[in-house]
Formats: C-alpha cells, structure tokens, sequence
C-alpha cells in the first residue's frame, strides 16, 4: 500500500515467523525490513496493520539489530538506531531478557522492543516510491 504523506510503499505480512525469515522475505521482495522514521511514519504503520492484525496484539518486526549483542542498536542499513530519526522504546526496553534478545520490533503505537531470535511475529516490508 503506498503512503502518499511520506513517499512509501508498505506490504504488511500478517504470517508470524522469525526476524531471520522477515528480513530475508523482504529482501528477496527488494524492499527491505520496516525501519520507521518518524512518529508520523509510525502512525501510518500503525493505521494500515490495524486490518491486517485486527484479531492480535499489533506487533511487527523492524529493521533494527543489535548484532554485537553490546547494546549498540543499528538500523539493516547500518544506521545507528539513534541517527535515523525515530528512536521510541517501549517503557523498560530494551531489556534484553534472558540475554537473548537482539532483534527489533515494534510494539502498536507504543515504540520499540527488543526480542529473541526464536520469536515468530507478523512484519512489513518497505520501499521509497522512487525506486519502485
């Protein structure tokens, strides 16, 4: 679905499967793994999951890692999560529980959570209008 106000084109996948799988699903789509901007860019996620999720919690994996396990956030584009322009975490995160969580989600309007590599959740893919 493409977002006139911010020049993007969504595709909200409601199977559940593992950060792993959602970011090489997106890849090979050629999009990549959501990575939100913006509060206003969250918003508009937020409205166009609703349909999609509307029997569950809205969560959807995005394109953030910690892949030092170090506490050091990074966008899949290699950003600091603090550079790209939204940076909202879920009251308490990231907690990194059990020391095993080290992939990005985004939690319904709330912000950002860290979660383990086993956990199966619903993602989105993006893609800038211009290179579509």
């Amino acid at each position: 679905m493409y977002v006139p106000d911010i020049d993007t084109c969504y595709k909200i996948h409601a199977r559940r499967t593992t950060w792993r799988d959602a970011f090489m699903t997106c890849s090979a789509e050629e999009p990549h793994l959501l990575v939100i901007n913006s509060e206003k860019e969250m918003r508009s996620v937020v409205n166009l999951a609703k349909p999609f999720l509307k029997h569950i919690q809205i969560d959807l994996f995005a394109g953030f890692v910690d892949l030092n396990k170090a506490g050091q956030w990074t966008t899949t584009h290699g950003v600091a999560l603090e550079e790209s322009g939204f940076e909202k975490w879920t009251t308490g995160e990231p907690n990194n529980r059990g020391e095993t969580e080290y992939y990005g989600s985004f939690r319904y309007s709330i912000g950002y959570n860290d979660e383990p590599s086993d956990k199966k959740i619903a993602f989105a893919c993006e893609k800038k209008k211009h290179i579509v």
